[in-house]
């Protein structure tokens, strides 16, 4: 994915201000291939530092896209494809893959154990 970032270094101070506010954070080596689109604004999102996130994605409130550290697991962070639409309280963790249209509903988990 080419990458994009959501904060420039300019205003990044600024970035960091709204997304603490709004209990949100997202990783400043995140790869997005555009935008994505946050439809209750970024509230209660958790975006992994080493994810990737395809074009067309919805992401709804209080959803995490989180890293595992644990070695012995399924060690990384998730790579979403084009056009996801990721539901409130969503949680992706791990070395996930997904890689057609996806559609992950309220409150699910979608997690890769080895």
């Amino acid at each position: 994915y080419p990458v994009l970032t959501i904060l420039t270094v300019k205003n990044a101070m600024i970035g960091h201000k709204y997304f603490k506010k709004r209990g949100s954070w997202i990783g400043e080596n995140a790869v997005f291939a555009e935008k994505p689109y946050f439809p209750h604004e970024c509230v209660g999102i958790f975006i992994s530092q080493n994810a990737h996130i395809g074009k067309n994605c919805i992401i709804f409130h209080h959803v995490t896209i989180g890293s595992n550290q644990l070695k012995d697991s399924n060690y990384g962070a998730p790579i979403i494809g084009d056009n996801c639409f990721i539901g409130a309280g969503a949680m992706i963790i791990g070395k996930v893959h997904i890689v057609i249209p996806f559609l992950l509903q309220l409150f699910e988990v979608l997690q890769m154990l080895f």
